[in-house]
């Protein structure tokens, strides 16, 4: 019996393109190394920070598989080109969902206010209570309100005329972090 590496060493002597057209299982299985390579980079893309190199290796691996599936056969080509994009499509969804559960990324949601209108509530002021500019508002400034709840300074915008410091205020609005004001003339 004669070994097989022998035969094979025999035929590439002879011809390489023997070994290619009896052996087209060593081009399909370097084809699906290179689609095992691309979805391992497309893996790497999403849990590192590469600014897109991964991905491009990984694009460049996926194309090369297509290219030598296709060198082998037009079945082996057409098969890597459906098979490709949706083993891409598999990968990209399986980490996506492993970095939602991965403990490296943060999982922490603001469930309570911001707190930007917390000082209105707190002094307990609303629109229609008014208060005493301590300082000039052209247009913004500070005005000192006495609520249900204390007394506190707060940072206004006046509506209409620019108000001078001591002028009376009444507020029109809160509208998230901007609490409206305008003078009280009379």
């Amino acid at each position: 019996m004669i070994p097989a590496h022998f035969l094979l060493s025999l035929a590439a002597v002879e011809s390489p393109a023997v070994v290619t057209a009896l052996f087209p299982v060593g081009e399909l299985a370097l084809a699906l190394f290179l689609v095992a390579l691309s979805m391992a980079l497309i893996v790497a893309e999403i849990f590192l920070a590469s600014m897109g190199l991964l991905a491009v290796g990984a694009l460049a691996s996926a194309v090369a598989a297509i290219v030598l599936a296709f060198g082998v056969s037009a079945a082996a080509g057409w098969g890597f080109l459906v098979l490709v994009p949706l083993m891409t499509a598999l990968t990209v969804a399986w980490g996506f969902k492993r970095l939602q559960s991965s403990t490296l990324v943060p999982k922490a949601a603001i469930t309570a206010d911001a707190g930007y209108h917390l000082a209105s509530e707190r002094i307990g002021i609303a629109p229609g209570a008014v208060g005493i500019l301590v300082t000039e508002a052209v247009p913004t400034g500070r005005a000192r309100f006495t609520g249900s709840a204390g007394t506190d300074e707060l940072d206004v915008t006046v509506s209409g005329a620019a108000g001078r410091k001591g002028d009376q205020v009444r507020l029109l609005r809160i509208e998230g972090p901007t609490i409206t004001v305008a003078v009280v003339t009379g």
